[in-house]
């Protein structure tokens, strides 16, 4: 080995050294905290409990999926912007009720995923709540009455989003 090769190692090796000192002199209050993180969890019900469940929030996925067919027909009067934009909601809406239905059919069939899937489909959901949001802040404040047909349609829908997310929160 050289002995400039030797000098390299020996320097880092003294560096590596200090570096270590250092952190290990540091109280634990001195040292940066890592962020804490919470992932959500939760244990699906058994027996009649689960079949409660996975009823009721099938219950809530048929409500939505009506508001869905009568938000779309109420979307008929509008043009541009929010039309694209109350489209883009109904879509992701109808993505999440499938996602749901299919969560809720790995519950019921005690599928060991069922609780992850049901997870996802939370997040899924929160994604068609702010879509809707989105779209109801593109009709902007018009009040002829295609806008406010479809308004009230988006309303409801966002409602009916808000709890089928708490049925599905809730094992």
């Amino acid at each position: 080995m050289s002995s400039h090769a030797a000098r390299s190692r020996a320097a880092g090796a003294a560096l590596a050294l200090a570096a270590a000192l250092a952190l290990s002199a540091c109280s634990a209050e001195d040292r940066p905290a890592l962020p804490d993180i919470s992932i959500p969890s939760f244990d699906l019900p058994s027996g009649e409990e689960l079949k409660s469940f996975v009823a009721d929030a099938r219950n809530q996925v048929e409500e939505v999926a009506g508001d869905v067919t009568s938000a779309a027909k109420a979307l008929e009067g509008l043009s541009g912007k929010a039309r694209g934009s109350a489209e883009d909601a109904l879509g992701t809406v109808q993505g999440a009720v499938g996602q749901v239905q299919d969560a809720l059919d790995a519950a019921k069939d005690g599928k060991k995923d069922a609780e992850e899937k049901l997870a996802s489909a939370g997040g899924t959901l929160q994604d068609a709540r702010q879509k809707v949001d989105e779209a109801l802040a593109a009709l902007g404040t018009s009040t002829d009455d295609a806008t406010q047909r479809a308004r009230a349609e988006l309303t409801e829908l966002r409602a009916e989003l808000d709890r089928l997310g708490d049925e599905v929160a809730r094992p």
